[in-house]
């Protein structure tokens, strides 16, 4: 019986030319066990999805955003949000993000 998503679950794009956000790549990546997520850089695939369209090439390299299976979109502390709770070890802290005052804290 395997563990591994038949798809993805959320896509997120990151700047790939960021090092901040290739390291969140290769963490999020190492510990997604289910391999639920996704990742695409904003360079080679903004033009992939529809639901960018309407974003600037400059909103796209300054945050973080995902597309789920659904087709629902989230940005910044919501991806984040999203992703920590389709991977195990970041569950809790995916939660935490949850209540009330934890995200607004981490917005600014």
């Amino acid at each position: 019986m395997s563990t591994k998503a038949k798809e993805p679950s959320l896509i997120l794009f990151y700047d790939a030319e960021c090092p901040l956000c290739m390291k969140t790549r290769i963490v999020l990546s190492y510990f997604d066990v289910f391999k639920s997520l996704d990742f695409k850089s904003v360079q080679e695939n903004s033009n992939s999805n529809k639901k960018l369209e309407g974003l600037s090439k400059e909103s796209l390299l300054n945050n973080i955003y995902a597309i789920d299976s659904k087709g629902a979109m989230y940005s910044g502390i919501d991806t984040y949000k999203k992703a920590f709770l389709q991977t195990p070890v970041f569950f809790i802290l995916g939660l935490l993000l949850h209540i009330p005052g934890i995200s607004h804290l981490a917005k600014t």
